[in-house]
């Protein structure tokens, strides 16, 4: 009698139905269980067992991203349906499932098409699919289709409710979120209040600084003698000194939801809140702050002209300069590959010569603006005007054709609802798919635009301003620091890619635009090579470039940059700019090739070259920058 329950008990467990339950939770735990507790008796009266391993949950917030992949807990869920270990699935709102509405839709008509396992959602009390008759619900099939969209309409209003009520707390001094800064609290409205004890420590941070020989590291040690509440590293006191909040003034920012404008989403506000640091206090503190890093620089042994503006190209960490040769000489190189953390980049530049021909880039760029006349600058000024009102009427192309994809996005969900087979779903997902790429490309390409606006700008005030003459120059680089900062006015990143023996290229990001600079430490002219405008494009994988523009031509004039032979075509009495067009940030060099064909049928200077290649066209331009200042 025994064995025979034991076996009756066991035998009913495996021919009951396995239910699995997909948890869709907030960051409140509470949330989860309440979710659980509901789903599980629901399950169990209508004859089905529940097991751990087929309670799929996690918490997670907003809209699924079809475009990316299903969150783990769809994905799990769906491997446990191929695998046959699940005969119905309960969820307890239709928003548990998708807040977007195409996803939504594809969700169903997947589990429904596909696994033809049925999905119970308690708040509707009905099911996708009769669990007896096997019969698709149709009617319910068409109406969760309007529960998705008021659900993906409900995000947004929520997102925008958020936004709103933050906007009230930062303008009534109530936290929108997070904790406040080190001598800072909440009330229990969430207004901004005074931390007693804390407060006296900022401001023990403050006076210490000011002290006669008061440093960082001195205001730090003192800290970790007299409290406990944290490690006080240099790097939280310094920020703590600079942290304008302080003073009643807290900077916040907040995202708003409706804004399509990417440049304007960001709002920025300044919140009221109590007074620790007085104005005249903080100000001291701030001119300290600037004197003393302006001293060390000074009181280096050696002031390095590059410093911060190089970046890794593998892992994006910034160069640092390190000693060699026994002190005797520096390089760059990425300070990952110092502190030993992964970075593929085999490369370091040595800091003399690097820094030569930077200095001889800006310096000659500097030159050539000082030899231009009146009329040649005002000539200038007006091509750069009329060249923005250009990218600006492109810009606004863009944005429409933009908004007329979104409308056709918007329509794929009239398809779905009347696609009746796989291959249709597939081409409405593919459809999806481009639609998205197109307007990512679209938006990649207005900020490229917006880009170049910032460099025209850039040209005409240095043209209206350049009275920078020879003996200032000279004057300038009697003093390394005078040089840095003439440096960092021209100078705003440098990319360095390595090439086969002690060979690189160094991508130099300026105001004026983007050079290609061909270096080699070994080179026996000592001097290297650049590139300036938009006719060239390196692609560090097949280090290689591809170039649009007649560099064979004798009319050129030596170091006339390129858009003085290169700035225009014309086919069928129709001017088309020469320039490289990418479309997207990973092309590669074939793809860029073929989007860039038809300049190949004009001329064959066009094409791509080698390091090499490329070396010897710059030596015949006369494009030289020598490693001496």
């Amino acid at each position: 009698m025994y064995f025979h329950s034991i076996f009756a008990c066991k035998y009913k467990k495996i021919n009951m139905k396995r239910a699995a339950l997909l948890l869709r939770c907030s960051t409140d735990s509470q949330d989860y269980d309440r979710q659980l507790r509901d789903l599980q008796p629901t399950a169990e009266r209508m004859g089905y067992i529940t097991e751990k391993d087929l309670i799929f949950g996690e918490y997670i917030t907003g809209k699924d991203d079809v475009r990316k992949k299903d969150r783990d807990s769809i994905a799990n869920l769906k491997l446990a349906c191929k695998e046959g270990k699940v005969d119905a699935i309960f969820i307890n709102e239709v928003s548990r499932l998708s807040r977007d509405s195409i996803a939504g839709r594809l969700f169903i008509r997947e589990f429904n098409e596909d696994y033809r396992v049925p999905i119970f959602f308690r708040d509707l009390q009905q099911w996708t699919i009769d669990p007896i008759s096997k019969n698709r619900n149709v009617y319910l099939e068409q109406m969760l289709g309007f529960y998705f969209d008021a659900a993906s309409a409900e995000l947004k209003s929520m997102k925008t409710r958020f936004a709103s009520g933050k906007r009230k707390n930062a303008r009534t001094g109530k936290s929108i979120g997070g904790v406040p800064s080190i001598g800072y609290t909440k009330d229990k409205d969430g207004t901004i209040i005074i931390d007693e004890e804390n407060s006296k420590l900022i401001k023990i941070i403050f006076d210490k600084y000011l002290e006669k020989d008061g440093t960082i590291t001195t205001v730090g040690r003192y800290l970790r003698g007299i409290s406990n509440v944290r490690t006080w590293g240099t790097g939280t006191i310094g920020n703590i000194l600079r942290n304008k909040a302080y003073t009643g003034k807290m900077e916040v920012f907040i995202t708003n939801p409706d804004e399509i404008d990417q440049n304007k989403k960001v709002e920025k506000f300044i919140t009221t809140i109590p007074v620790i640091i007085d104005e005249e206090t903080f100000d001291k503190v701030q001119k300290k702050l600037d004197a003393n890093r302006s001293a060390q620089e000074y009181t280096r042994t050696k002031v390095h002209l590059l410093q911060k503006l190089i970046v890794c190209s593998d892992c994006g960490k910034a160069f640092s300069t390190k000693t060699v040769n026994s002190g005797r000489n520096y390089t760059y190189c990425c300070v990952s590959k110092q502190n030993g953390i992964n970075c593929n980049l085999s490369i370091s530049l040595d800091a003399d010569k690097t820094e030569s021909i930077i200095w001889n880039l800006v310096k000659s760029k500097l030159l050539e603006l000082n030899r231009l006349g009146i009329s040649e600058r005002q000539e200038r000024i007006e091509k750069e005007k009329q060249q923005i009102q250009s990218y600006e009427e492109e810009i606004t192309a863009i944005e429409l054709a933009i908004e007329k994809i979104v409308r056709k996005r918007k329509n794929l969900i009239d398809y779905l609802e009347d696609a009746e087979s796989d291959e249709e779903v597939e081409d409405i997902k593919a459809r999806r798919k481009k639609y998205d790429n197109e307007i990512s490309d679209s938006k990649n390409r207005i900020n490229q635009i917006r880009d170049k606006i910032d460099i025209c700008k850039s040209n005409i005030t240095q043209h209206l301003n350049s009275s920078l003459t020879s003996d200032i120059i000279s004057s300038i680089e009697s003093n390394r620091n005078k040089m840095k900062t003439q440096i960092k006015e021209f100078i705003k990143k440098i990319v360095p890619y390595p090439i086969a023996n002690s060979h690189s290229v160094l991508e130099v990001h300026t105001i004026f635009g983007l050079y290609y600079i061909l270096y080699s430490s070994r080179d026996k002219d000592k001097q290297a090579y650049y590139l300036y405008g938009s006719y060239y494009k390196f692609f560090p994988k097949d280090n290689k470039f591809l170039v649009i523009g007649d560099m064979d031509e004798d009319l050129i004039e030596k170091n006339m940059q390129v858009s003085k032979f290169a700035q225009s075509l014309t086919i069928n009495n129709m001017s088309i700019p020469r320039e490289i067009k990418i479309s997207g940030n990973n092309i590669g060099l074939s793809d860029a090739q073929k989007i860039n064909r038809k300049y190949y049928q004009i001329t064959d200077s066009t094409g791509v070259y080698t390091y090499d290649e490329m070396k010897e066209k710059c030596k015949k331009m006369n494009w030289i920058l020598p490693f001496n200042i």
